[in-house]
């Protein structure tokens, strides 16, 4: 998941790199099972599309909390 990526393209309103950024990271997030950033890459997908960014920050502040908890998860069970 690029992450990353995704913030630089709202931080320069690039609207085409979020929603196609996002439109992969649910697709690879939901075959994954990663449903919790599943939500909020749909709302950055759809604001992406629309040519939306008033509230793009703090889903994305969602998203990267779900990725650090699901990163966080899989440690766990690695390490048991």
């Amino acid at each position: 998941i690029q992450l990353s990526e995704i913030e630089r393209a709202i931080s320069v309103n690039d609207m085409t790199t979020l929603y196609n950024m996002a439109h992969k990271t649910v697709g690879s997030s939901a075959i994954c099972g990663m449903m919790a950033i599943v939500e909020p890459m749909r709302k950055l997908e759809h604001m992406g599309r629309e040519g939306i960014t008033n509230e793009a920050v703090p889903i994305l502040t969602q998203a990267q909390q779900a990725f650090v908890s699901i990163n966080e998860q899989c440690r766990k069970i690695l390490e048991s």
